[in-house]
């Protein structure tokens, strides 16, 4: 049997508008996970999650400061 996707988000929301909701999943940066890459590196657990229950839902990703998000956005990947 496989081994389950392994992600722990620091929350999860549902935006809700004119009838409309997307969830999503919140990481929380603090400035502890060193370097950088390593919050991008979550984002393979996401795609693995996606694939398995087939829900693809925004990560929103806050930043302790402008300089923290100053490297380019990853190039955002379709599960599937």
């Amino acid at each position: 049997m496989p081994t389950p996707p392994s992600v722990r988000p620091d929350g999860h929301g549902v935006w809700a508008a004119q009838a409309r909701t997307v969830p999503f999943f919140l990481e929380y940066d603090t400035g502890t996970e060193r370097p950088l890459s390593r919050l991008v590196d979550k984002l393979d657990g996401y795609t693995d999650l996606a694939r398995v229950t087939g829900r693809v839902w925004p990560v929103l990703f806050w930043l302790h400061s402008a300089g923290r998000g100053a490297p380019p956005a990853p190039t955002p990947r379709r599960a599937g």
